[in-house]
């Protein structure tokens, strides 16, 4: 993982979410320690920088996946 956020929350996020993450999408997360921001991880990678918005919603500010419409 990227020692930038070592520092940060981490968030592990399912494959449903990691692709609602990859298209700007929110994911439901009252589970989320602390006000954010948060790094997305799944199987130890990071996936993207969340904030909170709003009502246990957050979602990303910087997304490290793409939608898979968007691979070539």
């Amino acid at each position: 993982m990227v020692r930038a956020v070592d520092q940060m929350e981490k968030v592990e996020v399912s494959e449903d979410e990691v692709q609602r993450i990859a298209h700007g999408r929110t994911i439901q997360r009252d589970d989320a320690i602390g006000n954010g921001p948060w790094a997305a991880v799944s199987n130890g990678a990071l996936i993207a920088i969340l904030k909170s918005r709003g009502s246990g919603q957050i979602g990303p500010t910087k997304s490290f996946v793409s939608s898979p419409h968007e691979r070539t």
